[in-house]
Order: C-alpha cells, then structure tokens, then sequence
C-alpha cells in the first residue's frame, strides 16, 4: 500500500469553504442515497480531520449542517419552482395554440410566447404548489424566480 501525504497551505477561510463543500457533497449523496432506498454512509474522514484542524466542535458543526441542509432545500425548492412556472406556462400556450397554429409557428416565436407567459404569471403557477404559507416559518423564504433565461 502505498500512502503519500501532501501539505497545502490554506487559509482559515479557505479551509472552512473546503469544509462546507465536503459536507455539501456528503449531504446531496445521503439525500440520493436515502431516495434509492440505500443505507446510510459514514462521513469522509477528511470532514473530521477538517473539524479539528478548525476546531469546530460537535454543537458547531451540527449548526452548520443545518445551515447547509437549508441552503440544499432552498435551492431545490427553486429550482423546482421555477420548472413548474416553465412548464405551465408551456401547456398553457400549446393549449392556447391549435395544432395548425403550431405547425405553422416558427419554434423560436413559439419559446418567446412561452417565456412572455412565464414571466407574466410566474407568481399564480408558483402558487399552485406553493408550501410557503406551511414553509416559511421553516426556511424562512418564499419561492423567487431564480432564472430568466429561455428554456430549451
């Protein structure tokens, strides 16, 4: 077995972004973990070593990962949300249009409308499946569009 050790200089925030990165992973592989019916994994050891290094303790780093756990649900639920707007507003388009319309539509104006849509009633499709009135008092923050871009 052959085992190298390596030495870089970090700074203490440097390592503490490192550390949050670590624990992000970890946590995303745990929650697909979990999802596909899998056991639970121990930690990387290099979350431990980083701790002690940074001399975080247990309470410290149950906080942060917490903290991390919530940055990881606010961005699916943006995520998510901001899909649900697009498709909505892409069915209610279609719907709109009959199939001569769009056969007969470029598929670039046809995007640009589904886009106009989505900007102009973002708000009542993400209230459709909005958990905000439930989740708020959890996460602290309701839904936003995150993009503005066009969809493909």
């Amino acid at each position: 077995m052959n085992i190298e050790f390596l030495s870089l200089p970090f700074s203490r925030e440097e390592l503490l972004e490192l550390h949050r990165a670590a624990l992000m992973r970890y946590l995303m592989e745990e929650g697909f973990r979990k999802e596909q019916g899998l056991e639970p994994v121990d930690p990387p050891p290099v979350l431990a070593k980083m701790e002690a290094v940074l001399g975080i303790g247990p309470e410290k780093a149950d906080g942060i990962e917490r903290q991390i756990d919530d940055e990881l649900w606010q961005h699916s639920w943006y995520a998510f949300t901001d899909e649900w707007a697009w498709f909505r507003a892409r069915q209610d388009v279609l719907k709109k249009l009959d199939a001569a319309a769009r056969s007969a539509m470029p598929r670039e104006e046809i995007e640009t409308l589904i886009e106009r849509r989505y900007e102009e009633q973002f708000d009542k499709y993400v209230a459709e499946v909005d958990m905000a009135e439930k989740n708020e008092k959890i996460r602290g923050q309701k839904a936003t569009r995150k993009t503005k871009s066009v969809k493909k």
